[in-house]
């Protein structure tokens, strides 16, 4: 990403008039002849098929040439899909410059050759990557762009054929840093099956009823699976109640609830766990409680979010012991902006940053508010907090313990076509108003925003993608801002947020998304010594959230197999311990299955882990099984801890098996290691070992077994039907890769060679060993699997591209098979919503149970 640098827009106009006089135009339908005469090619020419996608309409794009300095100019780039053919001679290509009308102005950026290299190779027709551009205001009012390529090799292939028939003989290729062997399987398989029809396009709804496939949007009704499964509301679409913090004295817990459209926030009292409700307020859908933090020990700061449009409210406590009441006064805050941090240790006082000026230079600012009243809020934002009032364009801050802004970073922004610089600043003495400036970067894309100090102050946390494939914590020097290595990350989902414990300023637990609903996640587990009166809990984890000392009390939250969780309260002097409330009540008395521990080895000795959770009925019948390899699948797990899926599985009468194979983390470096390169191996191995030995041990139907997956599960359940079709009878895939090559032609791997190096030791490497990853492939296998297989496939999925997902579709459909795709428009990896969780597991069960009674 890069910021859009502005220019008056009569310079620029005057300069695009000039060149366009001489520019091309896409979607002409002719070949753009740019080396010698003839529309032939010569031994040193390729033909280059450019797909350039902008959600913006686009006034100039400057395609340049390494080397000879040859510069092809487009111009009058309409919103939508643009193509063009182009004849060039071979060699290296980039993009140099993007113009856009933004405004009442233009935008010109320049971008970086490396960055958006590709090759052109003689006689062939060279096909670089789909290219998506969009540009738009984002966060505190910056101009920015996206130029993103993804490889959509098989519907970029029929366009080709649509808009160039003319060529169509000429061998078409991706022209990636890998290379990709499908355009050649496609072309084979249309010549094995004449009579089959490629689908024009997979993803226009005009097309629908002649396509394997269902494309799910915002629209879509559960109506028909709600009626059908009843109770699958309960398991996915369920109420959530939070404590969010202790108060700075540890008097009361502020918490807040939801349920059935119904908002609640209130306090519990730390010594009876009293509860007293300050608001309640039925809101519309969507709606949740975005800030809830204390002030001071009388003052908490709420806001409530909808639509991303905020109300933003302080409320005043009156705190009566005699009368053992409390209720709350709420003071609107009229601005704009964001709590940064209460003072706990000034009374009626708080940090926010308040948006003083929209624009391209918008001057937002912090400001430390008195919240005694109105007049008192009004009259705090007449002046910029002191200390940060030098610092221009403040976008983000942190805080120490003590609530004082330490960290900040500051936009400069810029008229030429470097783009905005953006600057690190440490206050290394929180008493001065020295700041060192610790660190400069350039451009979005080497932005990362800060999220906490570390308690000694040596370094701040992070949350990024720029180290790996997925958001994690990482920790940088507040000395010199050098990235000072990996916090934590999560084995298999992107981190969204930490959990931060203002009292002790650490980081407690993080939160990620699963399948579609907020998990936290954390740390500081309980000693099973320490347990005390709930060791009669069985399989309770438990972990510290909070210690107040002089209350000799310790917040705990704790889960189990049968649990989402519950917070519970520890006397540290006598032992005792109550449970406050359950974070999902309605959950809590929903049907469940029964747990089992399995462990069992493989057949080279391999010590293997699963967990089984089987209906609870007792009637003396054999029950179907369904196998969910997890994700990964190297330094991933799973765990015996609560899963809906399973348990709403269970209590249709359906048994599920979770295993952690070789790879899975928690077991050992030497075990995690042992799944490299082992994908369609010896993990499906793993598998197929435990499942045997529970279909022997336990009251399963060994006729009636199948496998489902997300990611990598997704895979491992295509291959398990391939690689075991007497055992596994049916599978279902959510966001599966079906093509191991394909997976090295993301953009995104040439830009990140450490990331890169680590896949090919994962998967394998496409430059030396491509025959056997498409061996491994389900794609290239999809003749020989005999078994029923169900897709689902996120469109905005980043990590497993839905092109893994579209090639499966041409190939179902060319070979005539009975295979559906269903594709979720506004999903990406993992679900976001719980309306999709719902349709994928009713949907899933539906297939699986037809498949396994035929």
């Amino acid at each position: 990403m890069k910021r859009l640098t502005y220019i008056f827009f009569l310079t620029v106009s005057l300069s695009w008039f000039t060149n366009a006089l001489h520019a091309e135009r896409f979607n002409t339908g002719k070949l753009i002849n740019t080396s010698g005469k003839k529309d032939v090619l010569g031994e040193d020419e390729g033909y280059l098929f450019i797909s350039f996608n902008t959600l913006v309409d686009v006034s100039k794009l400057t395609l340049n040439r390494v080397g000879l300095g040859d510069h092809i100019k487009f111009t009058d780039i309409k919103e939508g899909t643009n193509y063009a053919l182009l004849k060039v001679k071979a060699g290296d290509f980039y993009w140099k410059y993007i113009h856009i009308f933004f405004g009442s102005g233009v935008a010109r950026t320049k971008l970086d050759s490396d960055q958006y290299l590709f090759k052109v190779k003689p006689g062939v027709i060279n096909y670089p990557g789909t290219w998506f551009f969009s540009a738009e205001w984002v966060g505190n009012y910056i101009p920015q762009f996206e130029l993103d390529n993804y490889n959509l090799l098989s519907y970029e292939i029929e366009s080709f054929d649509r808009n160039f028939k003319k060529y169509s003989a000429i061998p078409f290729e991706y022209r990636g840093q890998v290379d990709d062997p499908y355009a050649n399987y496609l072309a084979n398989a249309k010549t094995q099956y004449p009579g089959s029809k490629t689908p024009d396009v997979f993803n226009q709804h005009d097309n629908d009823h002649d396509l394997p496939m269902t494309i799910i949007d915002d629209d879509f009704s559960l109506e028909n699976e709600l009626k059908a499964h009843p109770n699958l509301s309960g398991f996915v679409d369920y109420s959530t109640q939070y404590i969010q913090s202790v108060s700075p004295n540890g008097d009361y817990m502020l918490f807040n609830s939801s349920h059935a459209d119904v908002i609640r926030v209130g306090l519990i009292d730390v010594d009876s766990y009293q509860t007293f409700f300050l608001y309640q307020q039925r809101l519309p859908k969507n709606t949740e409680v975005s800030s809830l933090k204390w002030v001071d020990n009388n003052t908490f700061f709420l806001t409530i979010t909808n639509n991303k449009i905020n109300r933003s409210y302080v409320a005043h406590l009156d705190i009566n012991k005699e009368k053992n009441t409390i209720s709350a006064k709420y003071i609107k805050f009229r601005k704009d902006g964001f709590l940064i941090d209460g003072l706990s240790n000034q009374e009626n006082h708080l940090f926010f940053f308040a948006d003083t000026k929209r624009g391209l230079k918008g001057n937002n600012s912090i400001f430390k508010v008195d919240v005694s009243n109105e007049k008192s809020i009004d009259e705090s934002f007449r002046s910029i907090y002191s200390k940060t009032k030098k610092l221009k364009n403040i976008i983000d801050w942190l805080v120490d313990k003590d609530g004082e802004i330490r960290a900040v970073i500051t936009a400069k922004y810029s008229d030429n076509d470097d783009g905005t610089e953006y600057n690190y600043w440490f206050l290394s003495d929180a008493q001065s108003n020295k700041w060192k400036k610790i660190k400069t970067t350039n451009g979005l894309s080497q932005l990362f925003w800060l999220q906490a100090l570390s308690q000694d102050e040596s370094f701040y946390y992070v949350l990024t993608d720029q180290f790996g494939d997925k958001n994690a914590v990482h920790k940088f020097s507040t000395t010199d801002g050098s990235h000072q290595g990996l916090a934590f990350e999560d084995p298999e989902q992107d981190i969204i947020r930490i959990i931060f414990n203002n009292n002790e300023q650490k980081i407690i637990g993080y939160t990620v998304v699963e399948n579609g609903l907020s998990q936290d996640v954390y740390f500081d587990a309980i000693e099973d010594s320490e347990l005390g009166a709930l060791q009669s809990i069985e399989d309770l984890r438990l972990y510290k959230i909070s210690e107040i000392k002089h209350k000799n009390r310790l917040l705990m939250f704790g889960t189990t197999p049968v649990s989402k969780g519950a917070w519970f309260m520890k006397n540290t002097q006598s032992g005792d311990v109550n449970k406050i409330f359950d974070l999902s009540p309605d959950y809590e008395v929903l049907p469940k299955g029964i747990h089992h521990l399995i462990k069992v080895k493989a057949n080279d000795g391999i010590g293997l882990e699963g967990y089984l959770v089987m209906p609870t009925d007792d009637s003396g019948k054999k029950y179907p099984l369904v196998v969910i390899p997890h994700g990964g699948p190297i330094g991933v797990r799973d765990y015996a801890n609560n899963d809906e899926m399973q348990h709403y599985f269970a209590s249709q009468g359906v048994a599920t098996l979770k295993v952690n194979y070789r790879g899975s983390s928690g077991f050992g470096k030497a075990f995690e290691n042992l799944g490299k390169r082992q994908w369609g191996e010896k993990i499906e191995q793993d598998i197929y070992t435990v499942t045997d030995f529970v279909v022997k041990k336990y009251a399963i139907n060994s006729k009636q077994i199948c496998a489902m997956g997300g990611s990598y599960g997704g895979y491992s359940s295509m291959m398990l039907i391939h690689l075991y079709p007497e055992m596994f009878q049916c599978a279902v895939s959510m966001a599966g890769v079906m093509d191991l090559p394909l997976m090295f032609s993301s953009k995104d791997l040439s830009r990140n060679p450490s990331f890169y190096q680590k896949l090919t030791e994962v998967v394998g490497d496409p430059k030396t060993e491509l025959k056997s990853l498409v061996d491994k492939s389900p794609l290239y296998l999809l003749d020989q699997i005999k078994k029923p297989f169900l897709l689902f496939h996120g469109m905005k999925d980043k990590r497993v591209r839905p092109e893994h997902a579209f090639r499966m579709q041409q190939m179902i459909q060319l070979n005539g098979q009975n295979n559906e795709i269903v594709f979720f428009e506004e999903e990406g990896h993992s679900f976001n919503r719980s309306s999709s969780v719902m349709y994928y597991l009713a949907k899933s069960l539906d297939f699986i149970k037809d498949s396994i009674n035929k």
